[in-house]
């Protein structure tokens, strides 16, 4: 026997034996036999789907439900697929909470223990080199009498657990590549056998781990309910061929659809170059004038710049000593003038000083005159004492006669003022007397007694008020007196309140008694009156003989003197004083006066001379003013090209003469200005070529409003190489056309290659049916619709010439586009068709026995299970090697929902294959139970005490929860085979 045949005759058997769940979903403690076809019944919420979801946890990489639905594809019985959050606080609501998976493959059995991690909706790996025996007590105390013996649970959380696992030399994994190379790499490397669950046959690349997600995703929907379930199950196995090279469709098609767009822009820019070249003849036509007027502008601004600078060197240097001459004669004179100014400053006060002493002076010398007549009317018996006592009593007499004269003055006024205060209160004396003679004439007697008090509430002067009053009148204050009311002592007017106005009731002998009081109190004031009038008579009789004015004059003359005589021995040096002062300030503003007048004559020298350096530098000036405006003219007309004259300065030549004049001038400084014509236009023309961004160096310059001339001279050969080449251009470019079509023909031919792969995988599995038979169906095929847009891309394709030199038309590339952003992923430059995106749907066609009647039409769940299940085991076993043999659970939920025949095909294909059913029911579905022998009734058992208040099923291996053991059920098969 060759040695290769023997060892293909070994099988090494890699799979599950059991899952048990810790208060996780509905379970508090539930261990299950997987390494057998297993039923699962029990009520809504019971825990069936949850157990039956756990074998994904184990089989894919994964460390947290983010992105549950495209992970897991957890739903609920509605089709509404689970959250993360949902799931992650499902199956790990604690940290107490964990799911552990019993394997075994060629180096022994091994445990897979899930736990709650500190991640985001993460969970945790530990893999145990140990069977779950070794395990289990950890988790739940068997001995225990509680629930009806069943045990109770232990007290356990995740720290302590891995405390636990780490002695037993348990491997923690936390990313996906390690775990992988743990889960499905013991194929090629012994070293990753251990914990081995499932050994892909190229040690678990990425496509072959897909693979799998999408053989266990179809494990899970046998039925086929989900319509992307069987195109990702074919793309993937496609995508995981065994020649990877070979079979993966790749082609650089970002790179065409670049290279495309490229050679459609050179094309466009090619055909907008050929369309603008009368742009370019018009700006290099306008460029080359602009340079010949420039040329001529530079030779005119030289030749005058030199010829101004010429005639400046003759004037300046006669100029500038005329000015030196003219500066330093006008700071001399300036000094003069200051000192003269000065001069002027200091006679005016010297004479306002002389005029205010002489004004002082004057009294000075009418005292010293009033001394000397003095004592000369005394002659030689001059007494001071004696005189100052005469003048006194002169004063004094003089004094009282003008007191005299005041006194009659202001006596004629108090008499006036006196007579008639007399006769006033002579009137009021009288008017008193009558009234009180007949109080009848009084106002208030007159009317009624409220009208009264009234009246005399508001005002008492009423009281004593006579009037002869007519009767309309006396109504009218009746009327009026009536708006009031008086109460006490408090007054209302139209029923509001006066405040702080108190009532005064009318009395006529209370007025009487007044009357009386008020006319003795007037009497003796028209008594002192009368007395008051006969004082001023008595003084008005004693006045004295002449007028007031005279005896004002001798008053104050005597007072004068006496002034005069009480200074009598100051008076004499106060009046010496004046004199030599006076004197002083005379001589002071003659000496002055005379240097004033001396500095008026230099003055006028000065000025003299000024005047004809002034004159000397007028006939220079004008023509240096001229020379220099017509240079700033010139200048600020060049201003603007100032850089480019300077450029051409050699093209010049020899200097010109000009007749400088202001004709001349305006005319040269216009031709200059008019050179900016010439820039503009071909400025605006050369903009122009920069806006059509024919060559990308230039883009940045089209908003810029001045140009250098070597930026100018740059962009003139770089248009003219341009312009001039674009013929060649368009014949190179044609031909990179050509090839570029060649190559997206190449291209298209591989995408077709993978066309062709789908329709080699599909008859390699339509093989595999061929002339099985399932339920009352005597041939089973597969048919695959492909993407509606490939074919028409291809359409397209057939219809245009690829072969040409034309570039294909712009929906080609649009299509073509649209497809491979729709269904390409692109790494590293090679775009890679994902297979799945050709698959637009897979279905089975069927042929019934005994007829000739082929129909595509879904047959019943059991019949497409049953088909699945035959893919599904000959597609996982292409997985593995030849001598690896898979035990994997099938998972059927709701298996009661398929025909009672088909059930038993479904177990027969998973016999053949070495595969076990996973089954779920609510009900004890005789069909199921007769067929795959195991099962257990989740629920019958619910634990009192339990750590999570919704895991309460307790389920473990007890003999009444089973049907038919393990040794039993494999009787039954091999009596199956037999028969």
């Amino acid at each position: 026997m060759n040695l290769n045949n023997f060892t293909s005759l070994i099988e090494e058997s890699f799979g599950f034996k059991s899952l048990c769940l810790v208060n996780s979903s509905a379970h508090a403690f539930t261990h299950l036999l997987i390494n057998q076809h297993l039923v699962l019944s029990g009520g809504n919420n019971q825990g069936k789907t949850a157990a039956l979801n756990v074998v994904k946890l184990f089989l894919f990489p994964e460390f947290n439900f983010s992105n549950c639905k495209t992970k897991f594809g957890f739903q609920g019985r509605d089709g509404t697929h689970y959250t993360k959050q949902d799931s992650f606080e499902h199956y790990f609501p604690s940290n107490k909470s964990f799911i552990i998976a019993e394997a075994e493959n060629p180096e022994g059995s091994f445990c897979v223990v899930l736990f709650r991690s500190s991640e985001e909706f993460g969970y945790g790996r530990a893999l145990v080199p140990c069977a779950f025996d070794d395990l289990k007590d950890l988790f739940w105390d068997f001995e225990s009498d509680k629930n009806e013996k069943m045990g109770e649970a232990k007290n356990i959380d995740k720290a302590e657990l891995i405390s636990i696992l780490k002695k037993k030399k348990a491997t923690f994994v936390n990313d996906s590549k390690t775990l992988s190379e743990h889960l499905f790499g013991g194929a090629n490397k012994l070293t990753s056998r251990r914990f081995c669950l499932v050994p892909l046959i190229d040690g678990g690349s990425k496509e072959s781990i897909e693979c799998l997600r999408s053989l266990i995703n179809l494990a899970f929907d046998l039925t086929a309910s989900n319509k992307d379930t069987l195109p990702k199950v074919l793309s993937s196995v496609i995508e995981m061929g065994k020649d990877r090279e070979q079979s993966k469709v790749k082609v650089n098609l970002h790179k065409s659809l670049a290279q495309f767009k490229e050679l459609k822009q050179r094309k466009e820019l090619l055909e907008r170059i050929e369309n603008h070249r009368f742009l370019w003849d018009k700006t290099d036509n306008s460029i080359k004038e602009y340079k010949k007027e420039l040329v001529e502008g530079a030779k005119l601004y030289f030749g005058i710049k030199y010829q101004i600078e010429e005639e400046l060197k003759l004037i300046e240097p006669n100029l500038k000593q005329l000015q030196q001459e003219h500066e330093t004669l006008n700071t001399s004179y300036l000094n003069e003038k200051q000192i003269f100014g000065s001069l002027k400053s200091d006679l005016i006060g010297i004479k306002a000083n002389l005029k205010q002493k002489q004004d002082d002076f004057k009294p000075v010398k009418e005292q010293l005159k009033i001394l000397n007549a003095t004592m000369g009317s005394w002659g030689s018996n001059w007494n001071p004492e004696q005189a100052i006592n005469d003048c006194r009593n002169d004063l004094d007499k003089f004094q009282n006669i003008v007191n005299a004269y005041n006194d009659s003055s202001g006596a004629g006024v108090l008499l006036e003022n006196a007579l008639k205060k007399q006769n006033e209160l002579a009137k009021e004396v009288k008017s008193i007397q009558k009234s009180i003679n007949n109080t009848n004439t009084l106002l208030l007697a007159k009317i009624s007694p409220k009208a009264a008090s009234v009246l005399n509430t508001l005002n008492d002067k009423f009281s004593g008020l006579s009037s002869d009053i007519s009767p309309q009148d006396l109504d009218i204050i009746e009327k009026f007196t009536s708006l009031f009311s008086i109460n006490h002592n408090k007054v209302s007017f139209l029923q509001s309140d006066f405040y702080g106005v108190s009532a005064k009731h009318f009395n006529i002998n209370q007025v009487v008694n007044d009357l009386n009081a008020s006319h003795n109190e007037k009497q003796k004031q028209l008594d002192n009156a009368e007395d008051e009038v006969q004082r001023i008579n008595g003084i008005l009789k004693g006045t004295p003989k002449g007028t007031r004015e005279d005896a004002v004059k001798e008053r104050d003359d005597a007072a004068q003197e006496l002034h005069v005589l009480k200074r009598a021995e100051f008076i004499p040096q106060e009046h010496q004083s004046y004199v030599d002062a006076i004197k002083q300030l005379e001589d002071e503003f003659t000496t002055k006066s005379i240097q004033r007048d001396n500095l008026s004559e230099s003055q006028g020298m000065f000025e003299t001379k000024l005047g004809t350096l002034k004159e000397s530098i007028g006939l220079l000036q004008p023509k240096r003013n001229d020379l220099g405006r017509y240079q700033k003219r010139i200048q600020t007309a060049s201003i603007e090209y100032q850089e480019r004259f300077d450029s051409l300065i050699n093209l010049c030549g020899d200097e010109n003469s000009y007749e400088l004049n202001e004709e001349f001038i305006d005319q040269s400084h216009s031709k200059i200005i008019s050179i900016k014509s010439f820039y503009s236009e071909s400025i605006s023309n050369l903009k122009q070529l920069f806006t059509q961004s024919f060559i990308p160096e230039f883009d940045e310059m089209t908003h810029k409003t001045q140009y250098q001339s070597h930026e100018i001279d740059h962009a003139l050969i770089e248009f003219d190489t341009l312009f001039n080449t674009v013929y060649q251009k368009k014949d190179q470019l044609s031909n990179e056309i050509h090839a570029h079509n060649s190559d997206v023909n190449a291209e298209i031919e591989e995408i077709r290659d993978g066309s062709r792969l789908i329709d080699s995988k599909v008859n390699e599995i339509n093989a595999i049916f061929n002339g099985r038979e399932i339920s009352n169906l005597e041939s089973i095929k597969m048919l695959v619709e492909k993407n509606t847009q490939f074919d028409e891309l291809m359409n397209h394709l057939d219809r245009n010439n690829v072969h040409g030199n034309e570039l294909l038309d712009e929906e080609f590339y649009e299509r073509l586009n649209h497809f491979c952003q729709s269904h390409f992923t692109s790494k590293d430059g090679i775009t890679t068709i994902q297979m799945q995106s050709l698959i637009k749907s897979v279905k089975y066609q069927y042929q019934k026995k005994g007829t000739n009647i082929v129909t595509s039409k879904p047959q019943s769940g059991g019949t497409t299970a049953a088909t699945n299940c035959i893919l599904l085991a000959v597609l996982m076993n292409e997985l593995v090697s030849d001598s690896v043999k898979l035990s994997l659970p099938l998972v059927l939920d709701e298996i009661g929902n398929l025909d009672d025949n088909n059930i038993p095909e479904v177990r027969k294909v998973a016999d053949q294959y070495g595969f076990n059913v996973f089954a779920a029911t609510p009900d004890l579905n005789p069909s199921a139970l007769d067929s795959l022998n195991n099962f257990v009734t989740l629920g019958e058992f619910v634990c009192e005490g339990a750590i999570d208040p919704e895991a309460i099923t307790i389920c473990y291996d007890r003999n009444e929860f089973f049907g038919k053991k393990i040794e039993e059920a494999d009787e039954f098969i091999e009596a199956e085979e037999l028969s």
